[in-house]
């Protein structure tokens, strides 16, 4: 379910437009100028509705008839408050205005315990729905506090006598929730999914817990605060931009043991300074690092086998590079147009793909063995100094 339907629509359509033309992922979205016709045609959508509709013979005050206002009888005579899931005697209108609601009791008891949603069928507890996967496990399905700014994450659940660990954060769950800014993430948390907290911009803190195995794409996408994260042990894979656009991260800790990043990972992180890449990591993916225009300092470490294309697409600062020696292949454009001076080759052969230097002006030195000058002099043409490797 999303947050806020219907109390921003403008906003909303705007945004919709707008990712045409900015999304990650796009090596010219920065570049591309915002549209301006979204707002106008919310407008005109907006109008358009208002004059179809009949019009009222005339407006009266609601009565105090346990009405909510729209003429909607409350279920038990019990308040509604604004939530993420509605009632069973919800109207069109109520539905149709994109709020949904849940009951104010409800609310108050699942402060305290869990309790289930009769309607959506979700349980309830301190501001999030749960569902129940197995006979151990539970996962996040939903929010309904639309204020929280800190979000902690609890290792179990209790329902009917039974505990389930909390193991699973649903795709789409937080996305574009603009009031969180802390996340504490319970320990037995394995999978956070696609889009998760993709654009939470208020977002400045993250604490992982140490059961965290996958992050699914465009799961932090967004989050344009966010400066500092550290990983945890075990985690195991991250999906395609999974931070993207995470505009003031300065630095990452990659944990050893990990083995898949995803393509585009880092796009648009253009305040990340340097990075290590654990040697469990065999491929820098498509993309990996492109406009990362303040990194400076890489270590790959051996292990790594491939360079994918574009991985290093317009690294700004990035001067100096050394290949590891189990390097086998380095993709098209992989280093293109970055600020490369010198770049150091493996003893051995390494498979290029075409134009991995393109634009690069700054680049004078390649560093390489002796048994293989004349195969990087044939790949690069002559236009750089080949230097032995000491």
């Amino acid at each position: 379910m999303k947050k806020y339907r219907g109390l921003c629509t403008k906003i909303a359509l705007a945004a919709a437009t707008c990712m045409l033309f900015t999304g990650c992922g796009d090596k010219e979205a920065n570049k591309s100028p915002t549209p301006t016709g979204a707002l106008k045609d919310a407008d005109n959508e907006e109008q358009k509705t208002s004059t179809t509709q009949t019009p009222k013979e005339e407006e009266k005050e609601p009565e105090n008839t346990g009405e909510d206002g729209n003429g909607q009888n409350m279920p038990d005579g019990q308040p509604l408050v604004p939530g993420t899931t509605g009632g069973e005697d919800m109207t069109e209108n109520i539905e149709d205005s994109g709020v949904i609601w849940v009951k104010a009791e409800d609310e108050e008891r699942a402060k305290t315990e869990v309790i289930k949603d009769d309607h959506s069928g979700h349980l309830m507890y301190q501001g999030l729905y749960y569902d129940i996967l197995d006979e151990e496990c539970a996962r996040i399905a939903d929010y309904y506090d639309l204020e929280m700014t800190e979000l902690v994450i609890p290792d179990t659940i209790t329902w009917e006598g039974k505990i389930y660990r909390v193991t699973q954060i649903g795709e789409d769950v937080f996305s574009y929730h603009y009031d969180l800014e802390k996340l504490v993430l319970g320990n037995n948390v394995r999978v956070i999914e696609a889009n998760a907290f993709c654009g939470c911009s208020s977002l400045s803190e993250i604490v992982f817990g140490t059961g965290l195995e996958e992050i699914g794409g465009h799961a932090f996408e967004g989050c344009d605060i966010l400066s500092e994260i550290a990983l945890p042990q075990g985690l195991k894979s991250i999906g395609a931009e999974a931070f993207c656009s995470c505009t003031a991260l300065k630095s990452i800790t990659l944990p050893e043991g990990l083995l898949t990043l995803g393509d585009n990972m880092f796009f648009d992180c253009e305040s990340l300074e340097k990075i290590h890449i654990p040697a469990s990591v065999e491929a820098i993916p498509y993309g990996l690092f492109t406009n990362c225009a303040s990194l400076s300092e890489v270590e790959l470490s051996e292990g790594l086998t491939v360079i994918e294309e574009e991985a290093f697409w317009a690294c700004e600062a990035l001067t100096s590079l050394i290949l590891p020696d189990s390097l086998a292949f380095i993709g098209d454009r992989a280093f293109y147009n970055s600020a490369l001076e010198s770049i150091t080759f493996p003893e051995k052969r390494v498979s290029i793909g075409e134009g991995i230097f393109d634009f690069c002006d700054a680049l004078t030195t390649i560093y390489v063995s002796g048994n293989t000058t004349s195969y990087y002099e044939e790949a690069f043409g002559e236009e750089y100094e080949y230097r032995a490797v000491h």
